[in-house]
């Protein structure tokens, strides 16, 4: 059963904020305490700050903002923080950006205020799905970034759907994350190395040239017959997001095999690495 709970938030008012909290107690979880402050003078940002008690499996809050009775569009990009996959009770918090929810950096809403619902998390909502692996730092040589560290927006934006990558991308997948944050920083194609989980596990796969396929040969070189055979993955596995550039080639081998000097030629693809070299270097 639900119970339900409403507190007025002793709270600064600014362009004309005003805050009561709805806090709700759902799957054990309960939400004991609510704070709400804008952040000024020095910036909109409205910051939420909750106590969270028994907590006993991973948890989410939920958040609607209301103009008194009146929903208010509050888009998952315009949070920050606290809000998924939480497994231990304690003070979380997170911020509201009125800008990106509100669209206007003049907002003035006079009954402004929060719902907070407690739910229970996906069951994957701690799978690691990136990893960043240091190529100059061996005491910090992994990280493991999960669900809930790309929407709680430890690591930047995100997207949850390929449409809104551009024209032309589509996947089958029913649970799309992509962080896209992740172009952000030339770090990641220099000093670490970004690999994102595939999920490949069960799924199969036909390995040789099909028959008619262009420069279809046999095991002497010669046009001929190959036999096809499907192969299972039996487990995931992770590839890196971008091409190996020569910089982290440089710091992995020694020396970069590349004839590319242009400008910001380290961040680029190395090429002219031998097959031979991929396999056995």
């Amino acid at each position: 059963m639900k119970t339900t709970t409403s507190i007025k938030a002793a709270a600064i008012a600014i362009l004309h904020f005003t805050f009561s909290i709805l806090h709700f107690t759902a799957h054990g979880a309960v939400i004991q305490q609510v704070i709400v402050r804008q952040q000024w003078p020095w910036s909109t940002d409205v910051k939420v700050e909750y106590k969270l008690a028994e907590v006993t499996a991973p948890v989410d809050i939920s958040v609607k903002a209301f103009n008194g009775d009146t929903e208010l569009p509050l888009p998952a990009e315009a949070m920050v923080g606290d809000l998924y996959g939480i497994s231990e009770s304690g003070i979380g918090q997170f911020i509201i950006d009125p800008v990106k929810a509100f669209g206007n950096q003049k907002v003035a809403i006079a009954d402004f205020r929060v719902e907070l619902e407690v739910t229970d998390s996906a069951a994957n909502i701690s799978e690691v799905i990136y990893k960043i692996f240091s190529l100059t730092n061996s005491s910090q040589a992994e990280i493991n970034i999960t669900r809930a560290d790309l929407l709680n927006g430890k690591y930047g934006s995100y997207v949850t759907d390929f449409s809104s990558l551009g024209s032309g991308f589509n996947s089958s997948a029913a649970d799309v994350l992509i962080w896209t944050g992740v172009t952000n920083n030339p770090a990641y194609k220099d000093t670490h190395l970004v690999m994102r989980k595939i999920p490949a596990k069960d799924n199969s796969f036909m390995i040789g040239s099909p028959v008619g396929e262009v420069g279809r040969e046999d095991a002497s070189g010669s046009a001929g017959s190959e036999t096809q055979v499907s192969v299972r993955f039996t487990n995931d596995y992770y590839m890196a997001v971008f091409e190996l550039t020569q910089a982290q080639y440089r710091r992995v081998v020694g020396a970069s095999p590349s004839s590319y000097s242009g400008e910001d030629a380290a961040l680029h693809p190395v090429e002219n690495v031998s097959y031979k070299a991929i396999r056995h270097g």
